[in-house]
């Protein structure tokens, strides 16, 4: 697969975090490598990642949206809604580049959205970007237990740069979820951030634990990424 600026780099990139068996063989093999992922920029943040995750991020709306249909294992209900129809809840784990991504596409397709992260200050930052279009809400576990219990759609946006993502939503969690919601786990590539998730393919990209959808492709954006130029 292909990373950076959206597919457009021609530098084959892997996620090792959630593959050891991978990574001991690219040891054993005296591969010299560089974690594109945790290559940081003079601000302190991730250049070569951010691309990426702005592209995941606005993706798991599109992917949420999709899989809320009723042909595709969902609810039924459409992210918007329709007058007399309430809109789905989408409740976002994570402020970062996925999470603010994640929340402007829902927020234009005219979903209600929770968004939740421990820090306080980026949370400041998207409500002053969103106003009362959103709620915000400081995480604990007895917060994300309560929003993942009424969300029509869950999205896993947590990154622990160079590390493995926190399971921030347990199974026991998942089992009291609504009947055919859909949880999108952004954080597959690196373990996820539902303790249900396991990685899935393009090809292949759903399955259901306990009635829930889960749609948990690794490297989303290669679903988008442009055809190479001939040359």
């Amino acid at each position: 697969m292909r990373c950076c600026a959206g597919g457009r780099s021609s530098i084959p990139t892997l996620h090792l975090a959630p593959d050891p068996a991978q990574t001991a063989a690219l040891l054993q093999a005296g591969v010299v490598a560089v974690a594109c992922e945790t290559i940081t920029g003079p601000g302190g943040g991730l250049p070569l990642l951010a691309p990426m995750s702005e592209v995941a991020g606005r993706m798991s709306i599109q992917a949420a949206a999709t899989h809320l249909e009723k042909s595709r294992g969902g609810m039924g209900v459409l992210l918007g809604g329709v007058p007399g129809v309430p809109a789905a809840h989408v409740v976002v784990l994570g402020a970062g580049v996925v999470g603010t991504h994640a929340v402007q596409m829902a927020v234009g397709l005219g979903a209600r959205v929770t968004v939740i992260d421990r820090n306080v200050d980026r949370l400041r930052q998207l409500d002053l970007l969103f106003g009362n279009r959103i709620a915000t809400r400081h995480a604990t576990a007895a917060v994300i237990e309560d929003a993942v219990h009424d969300a029509d759609v869950v999205i896993g946006g947590v990154l622990i740069p160079g590390a493995a993502a926190p399971r921030l939503v347990t199974r026991a969690m998942v089992s009291r979820m609504k009947q055919g919601s859909v949880v999108v786990d952004v954080a597959i590539d690196q373990g996820g951030c539902f303790e249900t998730s396991r990685p899935t393919t393009h090809a292949d990209p759903t399955f259901v634990v306990d009635g829930v959808v889960h749609y948990c492709v690794a490297n989303m954006p290669g679903a988008v990424a442009p055809p190479r130029r001939r040359r």
